[in-house]
């Protein structure tokens, strides 16, 4: 992994004042700063990252999502999403986000109803939940 004592010499003969794409080239250019194990994880990450932009800006004629996703806990009890295009979905697809969707409306009221309750013990006030 790339260590800071290494950056201070990579930057440490330059005097001049550096915008932030300046010191990446100088790192960039030092032999060995960037590991390629650090590499790939982060080039991935930045996929990534590209990837679940676009997941969220892709949407149909309606302005509705053109890729639903939902988060499936799999066998060794990890969780996570998955995406899919709607344009694909069978009945099941569709009964799957409904289910994911409710399960967060019922957390989500969960927490409302929670926090309404700490206020009401804290300051003896009486929030409304729109639902009651």
């Amino acid at each position: 992994m790339q260590n800071l004592e290494q950056f201070k010499q990579i930057t440490a003969g330059n005097q001049a004042w550096n915008t932030i794409n300046d010191l990446l080239e100088l790192c960039d250019t030092a032999a060995d700063f960037w590991e390629a194990a650090w590499l790939k994880t982060a080039t991935a990450a930045a996929k990534k990252a590209v990837i679940r932009r676009f997941v969220r800006q892709l949407k149909d004629e309606d302005g509705w999502p053109a890729i639903a996703s939902i988060v499936v806990t799999e066998t060794d009890g990890t969780q996570q999403r998955i995406y899919k295009q709607e344009e694909l979905f069978h009945v099941e697809d569709y009964r799957q986000v409904v289910s994911y969707w409710v399960g967060n409306t019922q957390y989500s009221m969960k927490m409302a109803e929670g926090y309404r309750d700490h206020a009401a013990k804290r300051y003896a006030v009486q929030l409304d939940l729109p639902w009651e």
